[in-house]
């Protein structure tokens, strides 16, 4: 029993390694067919005009849906929809934000496109206990950010493979439960995967610091790391 048990796991074995060789030949294999298929959905390069794609991604601490549109040859606009389970690394709550990227491509050197990006937001969650500085636990909590601004890369490391570097800054007001200045600050990583003809894989890590001061008398300055995980598919229309 114990030699056949150990005969199947080695064959099982053999037929993932096999399995995953063929993935990653395809995915590695298939190059774009024209200049409309190379896009970045989270990186620099922006999307062909009048071409749409879709994309959703899940980890910590949220679930996003996302499309994309392409305004010119030079830039784009992606509205999301966030369902939040929490923030950073604290987990709590439920909420929703609903944001709309605006990006411009403006340069093209030594294999990488670079890229300027407008992302305004507004966010409601359902408990703010785990929003500091704030201490009314269980509070409801809206948050406007007028101002978010990344600067984005992307490069090609195989025909199929492509690496994504950003740094992400921006402002935004609590409006309830407390009136607190939002200011968060991070460095993204993330690596986009072309699959088939119009299907993408995607895995994103987001890494900073939040800062909250308050523009009302009271609570000195605070600030808390963050983090955002996530993978998904997207699909190119």
């Amino acid at each position: 029993m114990s030699l056949q048990f150990r005969s199947l796991c080695k064959r099982t074995l053999v037929m993932l390694l096999i399995g995953s060789f063929g993935l990653v030949s395809t995915a590695h294999g298939s190059e774009p067919n024209s200049a409309d298929e190379e896009v970045s959905f989270f990186g620099a390069r922006t999307i062909a005009k009048g071409r749409t794609a879709l994309w959703l991604t899940a980890g910590l601490p949220d679930v996003e849906i996302g499309a994309l549109y392409g305004l010119s040859t030079l830039s784009d606009v992606s509205p999301t929809v966030r369902f939040n389970y929490g923030r950073g690394l604290r987990i709590g709550g439920g909420g929703l934000t609903a944001a709309a990227r605006f990006r411009m491509k403006f340069a093209e050197t030594h294999g990488w496109t670079i890229a300027v990006s407008g992302s305004p937001g507004l966010s409601l969650h359902m408990s703010a206990d785990d929003h500091p500085p704030s201490s009314k636990a269980g509070a409801h909590s809206v948050v406007l950010s007028p101002l978010v601004g990344s600067l984005s890369a992307d490069k090609l490391l195989t025909p199929a493979l492509r690496l994504v570097l950003g740094i992400e800054a921006g402002i935004g007001f609590f409006l309830v439960p407390e009136r607190l200045i939002h200011t968060p600050v991070q460095a993204q990583i993330g690596v986009e995967l072309h699959l088939t003809k119009s299907l993408f894989l995607l895995a994103r890590a987001d890494l900073g610091v939040d800062m909250y001061s308050q523009y009302s008398a009271g609570q000195a300055d605070r600030s808390k790391f963050l983090a955002r995980f996530r993978v998904g598919l997207a699909w190119l229309r």
